[in-house]
């Protein structure tokens, strides 16, 4: 019976991913500009290709084409019958995602217009786990659930300027904690997978498992709270 490797999966975004931010939890006043209002709304992205991803567990830089969503397998699973299951650590290590038009933004009586990138945290994993379940000899399924901590980049269109909002370095109130949860938590369930890699997945020796195989196309849905909060120092 098999082994899974700990090792990545690669994946293209679909169509277009959404990260909404509610009304009364936007972005602060100021933050793009003295004067600039609260931010809230939908900010509406295409995927970015990575290009270039350095493993983590070799150090070597990889080329990753078109991939614009990268998972890490944390653990080896080991699966001794048709029928079993096994889990495994998981997290999000690679996230290129850039705003459709941008976003704008109210400062005074003029409105600026700010294109956005998205990746995840450098300050907290996006982490969780996969639970892997072998129903036949050539794959089976898995459900995954991980919660993602977003890193924003916005770049001003009239002159380059850049503000980057990082979710890992802020301080969110205990009372919002479980609302941050809940809604930036991302779940699957039964995903296929197959031991042989088919022509529509995304391969990179050494990079990914050899018998670990899924479909290429990621869809995001990404609901993100900015609370009022404090960056950490």
């Amino acid at each position: 019976m098999p082994t899974f490797k700990a090792g990545f999966d690669l994946f293209g975004t679909d169509g277009e991913a959404f990260f909404p931010i509610p009304s009364g939890l936007g972005i602060p006043a100021n933050f793009f500009h003295q004067g600039s209002e609260p931010w809230t709304g939908l900010m509406k992205f295409e995927g970015y290709p990575i290009r270039k991803f350095k493993s983590p567990l070799d150090g070597k830089e990889y080329h990753t084409g078109e991939a614009d969503t990268i998972v890490q397998r944390k653990q080896d699973v080991t699966i001794d019958k048709v029928g079993g299951s096994g889990r495994t650590e998981l997290q999000l290590v690679g996230l290129s995602l850039r705003s459709c038009g941008g976003i704008k933004v109210r400062v005074g009586k003029s409105v600026q217009t700010w294109d956005v990138h998205v990746g995840v945290s450098h300050r907290h994993p996006s982490a969780g786990h996969m639970t892997i379940n072998l129903t036949s000899e050539d794959g089976g399924t898995f459900d995954s659930d991980f919660t993602i901590v977003p890193q924003f980049r916005f770049i001003r269109q009239a002159d380059g300027e850049e503000k980057v909002l990082d979710f890992g370095a802020m301080k969110v109130p205990d009372a919002r904690q479980p609302l941050v949860a809940r809604i930036s938590t991302l779940q699957a369930y039964d995903v296929p997978f197959q031991i042989a890699h088919p022509a529509d997945t995304l391969t990179v020796p050494g990079l990914t498992t050899a018998n670990f195989a899924v479909a290429r196309i990621a869809h995001h849905n990404h609901f993100v709270v900015a609370v009022q909060t404090q960056l950490l120092q």
